[in-house]
């Protein structure tokens, strides 16, 4: 009697592995998963970096506005001294206007009221702020004031370079406004500088009240301001304007060539005070 063979020939076919192309593939779409996954989480950082980042630039921009724009309102001014001059520096043919002065009197032990040394000018060392870059580290904007001994008056011949020599002065007291000034170099020039930048605008001008006294101009034709004078006084305006660029502090934690470009802020603040007519 035949033999019935009852054993399914199916449960003979050999399971087969993958092939090395399938392998290669498979390995092909991870790298590219998790290359898409990387590359989400690194946007994601770089962008929480970027707002908190920014977040640290306004908060350094609104501190310095707000104390240059206050020293600014609070300045004294005098007939031919507006209160408020910048100090710049031409390098071929770049000027830097990163330097402003502000005369603004404070107590001392030789002025116990706060009372300017004269009333009518010139100004005394002491007795006046200076907002500019730290010159040994241009990325921090500074608040620079003289030693309260420091009693000599401010000479136009020499005023910029004792003004630079009060910047270097270890009796000069600084308070560090910000920290994350954006600095550059032309490339003429490997010196690293600051981006700030000061604009004073006086109205009436210098040049207008000298026209004024030397009778080539009629008090009632200087353009006061708003149109405010009567016939012995006129309201005169002292604008500045104050333009800085900060880095976002998260730029540090970057490389070089993912650095978060630099943010640019802008403000403002006036004087305003009374011309006697001579």
């Amino acid at each position: 009697m035949p033999v019935v063979d009852n054993v399914d020939r199916s449960c003979n076919t050999t399971r087969r592995g993958l092939t090395l192309i399938e392998l290669l593939s498979a390995m092909m779409i991870m790298t590219m998963i998790v290359g898409t996954l990387g590359a989400m989480a690194k946007a994601v950082y770089v962008s929480s970096e970027y707002g908190q980042g920014h977040a640290a630039t306004s908060q350094h921009a609104r501190v310095a506005m707000h104390r240059i724009g206050r020293a600014v309102r609070g300045a004294y001014a005098s007939g031919p001294y507006p209160g408020v001059r910048v100090i710049d520096q031409r390098v071929s043919t770049w000027r830097f206007a990163d330097t402003l002065l502000v005369w603004r009197p404070r107590k001392t032990p030789s002025t116990p009221t706060g009372e300017p040394y004269n009333a009518d000018g010139p100004p005394r060392f002491n007795e006046i702020v200076i907002f500019c870059p730290d010159p040994d580290e241009p990325h921090k904007l500074i608040e620079l004031t003289a030693a309260d001994s420091d009693t000599r008056e401010l000479s136009p011949a020499t005023l910029a370079s004792d003004i630079d020599a009060l910047k270097r002065s270890n009796s000069s007291k600084k308070v560090v406004l910000s920290d994350l000034l954006h600095t550059a170099a032309l490339d003429s020039d490997s010196k690293q500088r600051g981006a700030v930048r000061f604009e004073v605008r006086v109205t009436p001008t210098k040049q207008q009240w000298d026209d004024f006294k030397a009778k080539k101009l009629a008090w009632g034709d200087l353009p006061w301001v708003q149109g405010v004078y009567s016939s012995k006084t006129g309201l005169r305006q002292v604008w500045v304007r104050i333009e800085m660029q900060l880095t976002p502090a998260a730029a540090a934690a970057v490389s070089e060539k993912e650095q978060l470009p630099p943010v640019p802020y802008f403000g403002s603040a006036a004087l305003y005070y009374e011309m006697n007519k001579p």
